[in-house]
Parts: C-alpha cells; sequence; structure tokens
C-alpha cells in the first residue's frame, strides 16, 4: 500500500503541474500572435490613412 500511494503521489503532482504550464504556454502564444496581428493591423490603418 506505501508502495503505491508513493506512486500516486508522484504521478498526479506531475501530470497536474504539466497541463496548466502547457495551457499558460499556449495562452501566450496566441496572445503574442494576437498581438502582432493588431500591431499589423494599426499599422495597416496609419498607413491608409496618411494616404
Amino acid at each position: 500500500m506505501p508502495i503505491r500511494r508513493l506512486e500516486e503521489g508522484r504521478d498526479t503532482p506531475n501530470t497536474s503541474k504539466k497541463r496548466p504550464q502547457n495551457k499558460a504556454g499556449i495562452t501566450a502564444q496566441q496572445k503574442a500572435v494576437n498581438k502582432i496581428k493588431e500591431g499589423e493591423q494599426n499599422v495597416a490603418g496609419f498607413l491608409k490613412k496618411e494616404i
């Protein structure tokens, strides 16, 4: 029984820690991509206004 408890204790924290980090990394990448897209739109808007 104590061996199983140790294995479960090792497995659950690793899986629970890895998944949120991956989700956070994906959201951070999406936010960065969105910022880049917004920046391109802003630049295009400024160019159109100047022209």
